[in-house]
């Protein structure tokens, strides 16, 4: 388990993984949006709102990991003194 924030990672310190995750998001996207693609995978395109949501929930994940890792620091650095 990581406890280093995420904010205080330097943003391109694993560029290939950037990169991989950046190209498969792309290819995945594309494919929604492409009609002859998401006829063959059986998925249709999201809307907008669809996509708002997304966010939203990507938002609240990020912010409880980066609470509970802060809470571990907290208690780390309480059982040391």
């Amino acid at each position: 388990m990581r406890k280093k924030s995420l904010f205080r990672m330097p943003l391109f310190s694993k560029p290939l993984l950037i990169l991989a995750v950046s190209i498969a998001q792309l290819i995945h996207i594309g494919a929604m949006y492409t009609p002859v693609l998401n006829n063959v995978l059986q998925i249709q395109a999201i809307t907008v709102e669809q996509w708002g949501e997304l966010l939203l929930l990507a938002f609240i994940l990020l912010f409880t990991e980066e609470m509970h890792k802060y809470f571990v620091r907290e208690k780390t650095a309480n059982n040391k003194s």
